[in-house]
């Protein structure tokens, strides 16, 4: 996901970018194999505010019932791009580093790092998920089972 330096100078606002993605580092699969977010952009102090939102259509496998899903949310994202490498600067946000000299900046990274540590620990379709039977292997969600 790139984004032009010129772009960053004069700022946006609820962009939408949408980039395609067949595998992840991290071997996030994800709905339609694309990567969507709307973000602003905002000149600051130390460099350029982005903030906006990632859809999350990581495709997760619940752990009761196997099935497939897809949480559908937005995940709330503000992060610096700067020249500085300078801790002070940040405060509560990421920083992503960025050379004076380029003229573009990759996004794809940080996204995906923000998407990855949203993906939950235990992953349930939903909380009422009742699983699989030990016994017959039937997902109880959709049927009873007689055993």
């Amino acid at each position: 996901m790139i984004v032009l330096r010129s772009d960053l100078l004069t700022g946006f606002k609820n962009k939408l970018f949408e980039i395609e993605l067949k595998t992840t580092d991290n071997n996030l699969v994800l709905e339609n194999n694309k990567l969507t977010c709307q973000l602003s952009s905002k000149p600051s102090k130390h460099g350029f505010k982005i903030s906006g939102f990632i859809f999350n259509n990581i495709v997760n496998c619940c752990d009761r019932c196997l099935q497939k899903y897809v949480l559908n949310n937005k995940i709330k994202l503000t992060f610096l791009i700067s020249n500085q490498k300078n801790d002070n600067i940040v405060g509560n946000y990421d920083l992503l580093y960025w050379s004076d000299k380029a003229d573009r900046v990759n996004l794809k990274d940080i996204l995906l790092e923000t998407l990855f540590v949203e993906v939950p620990l235990k992953k349930l379709c939903s909380n009422n998920c009742k699983g699989i039977c030990l016994d017959c292997g039937n997902n109880l969600n959709n049927k009873t089972c007689s055993c």
